[in-house]
């Protein structure tokens, strides 16, 4: 064998060793990184050839965009549905029942209709007069204590999307600062890619986005649920915090939507219920006779809008004697229009509901689309598991199957290691023929 043939083997199997320490790295980064959320196996591929003096490795990622792709679009959806969940059971901890199978707001108003029985049955006793207004204070405390309950659930969202709004806003800059890396070509072994859909998927978390590929295929526009664009190339953009009606997926469009939607809608009823009573009480007392012998004055305050009412409900009448028992025509001491005042309790609206029917009608709608979100939680949080389970399949790390790797490098690396000695033997022995001075 030639000096040049051994020369062209001692490269070969010094080629052959760096490659294999090369996959044996890899080996050891992937059993590293087994745990690590988000990580993407990688994989070694060698290229040789008889006619070269060099093995070649090269290292891929073990990925499918299409299963990231979903993975990403599913966990929006999953922590939305979280997100409403727990919104929903804050809005029921409002309205808790209590041993009786009764909320504060139901006490408190069946507690006003006792009164005005209780009027009905003893109309000249100053204490019963006097329970009445102590009942009606209740009731109006009751109202106050939801309505402020509701509206700090409200501000309290607000203030969760605030926060969430910082960390969206540094996951955008990251995002935009790979695609930087990726249009400056230095995305070579697909790590920085990796990262930004890592990026990407965490921001799903918060908010519902949609990816698209800009024209250059490398970097991309990242855009959230009303179309605010968040990322575009390598520039980001603060998220608008004072614009999110309409926003879904994420934990933001969980919380909006039970914001803008049972919650809303439980405010405006607590409101018109407020109302409602108000004017109806008001009302009956001024179509009867106080203690006095003069016509029944207000019980509760007035509403000029019911926007905002049930939290301003509240009692203006200071005096027992001013609720008007008699009716119209009878002595001061009658009892007819406390039999009205006690009648208001089955007396329907326009919808043929009682007062106590269109609360309850309220808690049920309330409790019902609670049980509807944890039913959608649990579902949309197995889909996610399961997504999340083909995507382990393809790119999760085995470490059963790392093991096997790492024995098959360790081989191959001893046996390049003996050619490379065996190589560097004979070379040894060319060159010592005919010398006096060896070269071992």
């Amino acid at each position: 064998m030639s000096i040049g043939s051994l020369a062209s083997l001692m490269s070969l199997a010094g080629s052959a060793l760096d490659s294999t320490q090369k996959a044996l790295n890899v080996t050891a980064q992937n059993v590293a990184n087994q745990n690590t959320a988000g990580y993407t196996r990688r994989v070694v591929a060698f290229q040789d050839s008889v006619s070269v003096s060099a093995v070649n490795v090269s290292v891929t990622q073990q990925r499918d965009p299409i299963v990231e792709q979903r993975l990403a679009n599913q966990t929006q959806v999953a922590q939305a549905a979280s997100s409403k969940l727990s919104a929903l059971n804050d809005l029921q901890n409002v309205f808790p029942v209590n041993s009786s199978g009764s909320t504060a707001l139901g006490s408190a108003l069946d507690g006003l209709w006792t009164s005005f029985a209780s009027l009905e049955a003893n109309p000249s006793d100053t204490a019963t007069r006097q329970a009445v207004l102590s009942a009606a204070g209740s009731f109006a405390s009751a109202m106050n204590s939801a309505a402020s309950q509701l509206d700090q659930q409200i501000s309290g969202i607000n203030t969760q999307i605030g926060g969430i709004a910082t960390n969206i806003n540094s996951l955008s800059k990251t995002i935009a600062g790979l695609n930087q890396q990726i249009l400056e070509g230095r995305d070579t072994d697909g790590s920085i890619s990796e990262q930004r859909q890592q990026a990407i998927t965490q921001l799903s978390n918060y908010l519902g986005v949609s990816v698209t590929p800009n024209t250059d295929n490398a970097a991309v526009t990242v855009t959230a649920s009303n179309g605010a664009v968040l990322v575009g190339g390598a520039s980001s953009y603060a998220f608008d915090t004072s614009s999110t009606s309409g926003l879904t997926g994420g934990q933001i469009g969980g919380m909006v939507a039970v914001r803008d939607g049972a919650l809303a809608t439980a405010r405006t009823a607590l409101d018109q219920f407020a109302t409602s009573v108000a004017n109806a009480v008001n009302t009956q007392n001024a179509a009867g006779v106080d203690a006095n012998g003069s016509g029944g004055g207000p019980i509760f305050s007035s509403p000029s809008s019911a926007t905002g009412f049930a939290a301003n409900i509240k009692v203006v009448m200071t005096s027992p004697s001013g609720i008007a028992a008699a009716a119209s025509g009878e002595g001061s001491g009658g009892s007819g229009n406390a039999s009205a005042l006690a009648a208001l309790k089955d007396a329907k609206n326009t919808n043929g509901e009682t007062g106590g029917d269109f609360l309850a009608a309220m808690l049920s709608e309330i409790g019902a689309q609670a049980s509807a979100a944890s039913t959608d939680n649990t579902a949309q949080n197995a889909t996610l598991t399961q997504i999340q389970s083909q995507r382990d399949a393809v790119s999760g790390v085995s470490l059963d199957e790392e093991a096997a790797n790492l024995t098959m490098y360790q081989r191959a690396y001893q046996a390049n290691a003996r050619i490379f000695a065996v190589a560097d033997k004979l070379m040894a022995e060319a060159i010592n023929l005919g010398q006096d001075t060896t070269v071992s």
